[in-house]
């Protein structure tokens, strides 16, 4: 294959891929040991390496051409410039560096995604390189569920769920939109039931409550959708609709259940707001102090300062908390653009980017799936492939002129 800078990015593509699939150290999180075969190897430092030297080579193939910088791209350089400022006044700069990272890498790699022309066929191996991906992390679930010493239901279950990706609120933040990609995908309907299920299967082993809810709604959604065109479908949609409920209430009568699903005790039946939310509406009340506590028009900056733990678990709260109020409204208008456009090549093109993106933030509202090296690197990637296809399109319509 000739390397040109549309096939120098694919390559970086599945670098990026194999590198989240399968390098990483047992203890670069919380949780326990991973049981799933995998390379030792520090993930963040050896992408992040390997991401300055595409940078350097994408320009040089580049330099005669002209370097896109969108609106988006110069809100992340802005971010780039507000989360620098704690090394100027932290005492553990090399530390802070690697929480840095993540938003050096979120912003170079939408600016190398964004800058080449990728055509229909490069955006379908793309797509299936994606897939391929999330079939991976799927097996590496269900290798962990099988080989770790805890039971599904034991309290420690989700601190042993590990794999070389991450915990299970991450394994489940990436796994969603891929089953949302793979509704969209032309692919032989039995191999698409079969992948449904995978995805599924492995997102409910996760034990990722919020990935779990926005599955099960993701899936009675789309078999909703896909009863279009057929005989009786008002009938059938009826029926989907009273087994839902059906559903619905057996998981409320089940003590079990509602354990995983409220975090209370077994067979107690005493909802609370804050034991829906896994107590974090507690979180949400110490992040908002210590937003004020602290520098509220800057932020923290990306590493958490000591008590906040993981964080909000809800984006929101979190961007003002390490970004400050300029931050946050940097991100905003970021985030405006993005959807914005993104809504504009859904009609035009069905592009299934936009509801992948979209289905991460909503996710991303009640769950920590952002600001973490793979995710954010992720984000960004589909943001950029989405983005590409709307420049993509606005340079036919302007040839057509």
């Amino acid at each position: 294959m000739k390397i040109n800078i549309k096939s120098y990015l694919i390559i970086y593509h599945l670098i990026t891929l194999f590198l989240f699939a399968f390098v990483n150290y047992n203890g670069a999180t919380d949780f326990e040991d991973m049981v799933v075969p995998f390379i030792e190897g520090h993930v963040i430092v050896i992408h992040f390496c390997i991401m300055v030297l595409s940078s350097i080579f994408f320009i040089l193939l580049n330099i005669n051409n002209k370097i896109k910088v969108d609106i988006i791209l110069k809100c992340l350089l802005i971010k780039c410039v507000l989360d620098a400022l704690p090394f100027f006044y932290d005492s553990t700069a090399s530390d802070y560096f690697w929480y840095y990272a993540i938003t050096l890498s979120s912003a170079v790699t939408y600016f190398l995604y964004i800058n080449v022309t990728i055509t229909n066929k490069q955006q379908i191996f793309l797509k299936k390189s994606i897939i391929f991906f999330g079939i991976i992390i799927c097996l590496q679930v269900i290798y962990t569920f099988f080989n770790m010493e805890y039971s599904y239901l034991d309290l420690r279950y989700k601190s042993a769920m590990v794999i070389p990706y991450g915990g299970t609120n991450i394994i489940a933040s990436i796994l969603i939109p891929i089953l949302t990609l793979i509704f969209f995908v032309r692919i032989k309907t039995i191999f698409k039931i079969t992948l449904i299920i995978l995805f599924s299967v492995s997102i409910v082993l996760t034990k990722s409550r919020g990935g779990i809810i926005l599955t099960f709604m993701l899936v009675v959604f789309f078999i909703y959708k896909s009863m279009d065109g057929h005989k009786d479908r008002y009938i059938k949609r009826m029926l989907l609709l009273i087994l839902f409920i059906l559903i619905i209430i057996l998981l409320l009568n089940d003590a079990d259940i509602l354990t995983l699903l409220g975090g209370y005790t077994t067979g107690q039946n005493n909802i609370t707001l804050n034991s829906l939310s896994s107590n974090r509406i507690d979180g949400w009340i110490e992040i908002l102090k210590e937003t004020f506590n602290n520098n509220l028009f800057f932020g923290v900056g990306m590493k958490s300062l000591s008590g906040i733990g993981s964080g909000a678990h809800n984006i929101i709260l979190d961007l003002v908390y390490k970004c400050g109020l300029v931050g946050a409204i940097n991100y905003l208008i970021a985030f405006i653009n993005l959807e914005k456009k993104g809504r504009y090549i859904l009609k035009k093109c069905n592009c299934i980017y936009y509801v992948m993106i979209m289905i991460i933030y909503v996710n991303s509202l009640f769950e920590v799936c952002y600001f973490s090296y793979a995710c954010d690197v992720m984000l960004w990637m589909f943001i950029g492939m989405m983005m590409n296809q709307y420049y993509k399109d606005r340079m036919n319509i302007r040839r057509c002129e």
